[in-house]
């Protein structure tokens, strides 16, 4: 074989091996602009909530959050008064961090939020509360010296037996302390430049109007919020 055809043959792999690179390179920014595309559209988060997937995935999360609701209060506690339950139940989609207006996957969200009554010693009191979570099977992170709120797990995400992780916070408020009605507890970001939501199901009460009415016999209130993402378009499978 002569040089030259060496040389020629050379420079037609290199031909080869550019097109090839070209090809991959053109595919992947085809692949770019379809997944930019789906996320520049707002997603039709109404119709997600109304879907069947989310409606069973919903009645599910009513069943799983309402049992371990029974699981919250100490058991046994005369000092404690049960007050109002309410509930929030929204799916929602956000706009994501990026270069133009893009929306994350959508997610449906249900938070229990329970109110409980109490005179006494705080310290003593939420020390109770925290030793009576643990062992009932929460985890996380118990009410300290000066806080007012505590954090809590309970399971973990389960495909196959359909558990769900379920999220706990604790907050007390002290006569005459109120929770700002315009930042409820149970209330999600609705805010229509970055987010869209559809409510399947608003709570009945504010956090400030049942403090308000506990107050006037009770010195505290706790504000158990259950909550658990229930649906995720990100890891749906149908």
């Amino acid at each position: 074989m002569e040089v030259g055809d060496g040389v020629r043959g050379f420079f037609r792999l290199i031909g080869w091996l550019a097109g090839i690179a070209l090809v991959v390179v053109i595919v992947f920014w085809i692949m770019v602009a379809i997944q930019f595309h789906r996320y520049q559209e707002a997603p039709d988060v109404s119709a997600t909530a109304r879907s069947s997937a989310v409606v069973a995935a919903d009645r599910g999360a009513a069943a799983e959050t309402s049992s371990a609701l029974t699981h919250v209060a100490p058991r046994d506690a005369s000092w404690l008064t049960s007050g109002p339950t309410t509930v929030s139940d929204y799916c929602v989609s956000n706009t994501v961090a990026s270069f133009g207006e893009q929306w994350g996957p959508t997610r449906c969200i249900r938070t229990v939020l329970a109110y409980y009554y109490f005179n006494g010693t705080l310290k003593q009191d939420t020390d109770t509360w925290d030793a009576a979570l643990r062992a009932n099977g929460w985890s996380g992170v118990g009410t300290r010296p000066g806080s007012t709120s505590g954090y809590y797990s309970r399971g973990e995400d389960d495909e196959a037996t359909g558990e769900l992780t379920l999220h706990l916070s604790l907050r007390w408020v002290e006569r005459p302390q109120l929770t700002p009605t315009s930042d409820p507890a149970d209330n999600p970001s609705t805010d229509p430049y970055d987010a869209t939501v559809a409510w399947i199901e608003k709570p009945a009460v504010t956090p400030d109007a049942v403090e308000s009415a506990a107050f006037a016999h009770y010195r505290y209130v706790a504000i158990a919020s259950l909550t658990v993402v229930y649906y995720d378009t990100a890891t749906a499978t149908s």
